[in-house]
């Protein structure tokens, strides 16, 4: 009888564990797209195919993300941010604020940059509610859909990584993607040259 109830229940994992492999085989059918489609609108974005790729199989999974930091607001375009950040990172230490330990530091982008000029954040990721004053403000990155995609390159890229998963959002889940964005700064972009520049890329969806 026990070998009986343990054989049910293994062909009840197996059926379970074919069904979930179906379902995400359906899933990679959806996003992947064949060559030549791929490569048009890779081109279309302006971006390369494989991040094109990877930025559809991004956008395909939509999660949540939920954070403090403390920020201070600045006017200006991609190339402006490290300078600001410099800026900002003095006043941070003349506070003696700290910073959540093994956290990255985040630039929020509040409005369309495809202008050139836009306003953002630059910040520090804390843990929980902090005194700030001055410039500095304590912000909630507070976003219960979005995308998270990790790019390497410049910070002008940004801009078509985000048209890419605006575009595949709109395909994937008939939902539209907003601001603010968050940039999470995966290495200090003072110290890598532009094309070297690591960043996760956090973009709500409404």
């Amino acid at each position: 009888m026990q070998r009986l109830q343990s054989l049910t229940k293994l062909m009840a994992v197996a059926v379970l564990a074919l069904a979930a492999n179906s379902a995400y085989a359906q899933a990679r059918a959806t996003v992947e797209l064949k060559p030549q489609e791929l490569q048009a609108r890779a081109t279309e974005l302006k971006l390369q195919p494989a991040v094109l790729k990877n930025i559809r199989l991004a956008s395909s999974r939509l999660v949540s993300f939920n954070g403090w930091a403390v920020v201070q607001e600045f006017n200006g375009d991609f190339e402006s941010v490290a300078k600001n950040f410099d800026t900002f990172s003095a006043e941070f230490k003349a506070q003696k604020i700290q910073a959540a330990p093994g956290q990255a530091a985040v630039l929020i982008v509040l409005d369309n940059p495809s202008n050139g000029s836009f306003q953002y954040l630059v910040g520090y990721e804390v843990k929980g509610k902090v005194e700030t004053k001055g410039a500095l403000k304590l912000r909630q990155m507070e976003h219960p859909s979005a995308v998270r995609y990790t790019h390497v390159g410049a910070y002008e890229e940004l801009g078509n990584v985000h048209a890419g998963v605006a575009s595949s959002v709109k395909e994937f889940h008939q939902k539209a993607t907003s601001f603010p964005v968050v940039v999470r700064l995966l290495n200090d972009p003072r110290k890598v040259s532009p094309g070297q520049r690591k960043s996760e890329i956090i973009v709500p969806v409404s």
